[in-house]
């Protein structure tokens, strides 16, 4: 414990927050964030003529989607939880620019097999540029949260989220182009990591990005099953809609995403709210397998009970205001709250990934992922058959929460800390 209570040892102005502060700036920070996003969808829609520009940005996101995956590794929970400091803030920020380059080069390749037309191609490239500085601010904040002060990631993301908005928007509405947009939005959000995100990391380290070959080593067998979970839990939603988008179009996929952008909101309460958990969670396993059972559960019930209310309110009003949205898409608003739950689900499984990092059970961990994938994917031909559209939703639902389960089950059964 030595070790962790050095990472604590910062100058007064950076002195740690409480687990309240962390996710009152964490949450305000990244909700902000993520309405800027979804607005960048609405307005595509908004200001284009129909809905091939949504469809695009739609396939675009899908494949960013899987790079983050690749790209990040979720290494994030890991790192966090690296209470006795077994690699260094240099290791990590030095090795996910390395992830990074491998997941872009992957995700191209990806690109290039399946969407051979150019302004798609282009656009699915340079949208994994913004996913590529998103993904390196990532190990930064990895490193505030570490040190318990989310503040500053929240801070970072209302920046982001605010230049984001306003460049992609300027992009659209002077260019008239989708392709430029991204490159507005990717170029601004560049500069908030380059002025923002890195000059306040060094207030907690001044530790160069460094690599050597056991580092490389060790990193690569931890991440390694990490990002093999990561990118089958990616492919539950991302692969099944690229099949909706493949069998019915990019216009329909189109209006699918104009009608579940905006539950991204529910998924994303589920992380933030138990983020600011992570290092408890870890410590209290550290302590006993009994601590750490009693804060998981605690924790599992306060997101059920968080998804479900946000479920049902945002259901109320959604299905009021999207059909006033958006033009055209009244025959399809009704999947709104299935698309909540689905989301929702993919959340819960979320929560259940993080804990079993913790836990280091990396073979279950790939094992609940492949359960969800595979059932989704084996799924959802025949839920997109019987349910048109909203099979994407049954498809999602049924391999996440068969997934969710078998892992809550598992950790349950664990004997003590690992």
């Amino acid at each position: 414990m030595k070790v962790f209570s050095e990472q604590f040892q910062t100058r007064d102005s950076v002195k740690p927050l409480s687990a309240k502060e962390n996710a009152i700036w964490n949450s305000a920070g990244c909700f902000f964030y993520l309405g800027c996003q979804w607005l960048t969808t609405v307005l595509v829609v908004v200001l284009s003529s129909n809905y091939e520009n949504s469809g695009v940005l739609a396939i675009a996101m899908s494949v960013g989607l899987i790079f983050t995956c690749l790209a990040t590794c979720n290494l994030r929970t890991y790192q966090v939880s690296d209470v006795n400091g077994t690699y260094r803030d240099g290791n990590y920020i030095a090795f996910r620019l390395l992830t990074i380059s491998v997941g872009g080069l992957v995700s191209i390749a990806y690109c290039l097999v399946l969407y051979p037309d150019f302004i798609l191609l282009m656009t699915c490239a340079v949208f994994l540029l913004f996913k590529a500085d998103e993904s390196f601010s990532d190990v930064i904040y990895g490193v505030y949260q570490k040190n318990m002060r989310m503040d500053y990631i929240g801070k970072s993301q209302l920046i982001r989220g605010f230049v984001s908005l306003a460049s992609f928007t300027a992009g659209l509405m002077f260019s008239d182009s989708l392709l430029i947009s991204v490159i507005a939005m990717a170029c601004s959000c560049f500069l908030v990591t380059l002025f923002f995100d890195l000059p306040h990391r060094r207030l907690f380290s001044n530790d160069s990005p460094s690599l050597n070959r056991s580092v490389v080593a060790g990193l690569i067998k931890v991440s390694l099953p990490l990002a093999i979970a990561g990118t089958l839990s990616a492919g539950v939603t991302s692969v099944v809609r690229q099949y909706y988008g493949i069998s019915a179009g990019t216009e329909l996929l189109g209006i699918y995403a104009a009608i579940a952008t905006p539950a991204v909101l529910v998924q994303a309460a589920v992380s933030y709210l138990y983020g600011p958990w992570i290092t408890s969670l870890a410590q209290a396993n550290i302590s006993s397998n009994e601590a750490f059972l009693k804060l998981f559960w605690k924790i599992l019930i306060m997101l059920l009970v968080a998804m479900l209310g946000l479920v049902v309110l945002m259901s109320v009003f959604g299905l009021k205001l999207l059909p006033a949205l958006y033009q055209g898409i009244d025959d399809y608003v009704f999947i709104f709250p299935f698309v909540l739950i689905a989301t929702a689900s993919v959340g819960l499984l979320s929560y259940v990934y993080n804990a079993l990092v913790i836990k280091r059970s990396f073979v279950m961990l790939v094992f609940i992922n492949v359960v969800a994938f595979a059932v989704s994917i084996c799924s959802v031909p025949i839920t997109v058959g019987l349910f048109d559209m909203n099979g994407i939703n049954v498809a999602i639902i049924a391999g996440t929460v068969l997934a969710s389960a078998i892992g809550i089950v598992r950790i349950s059964s664990m004997p003590g800390s690992s």
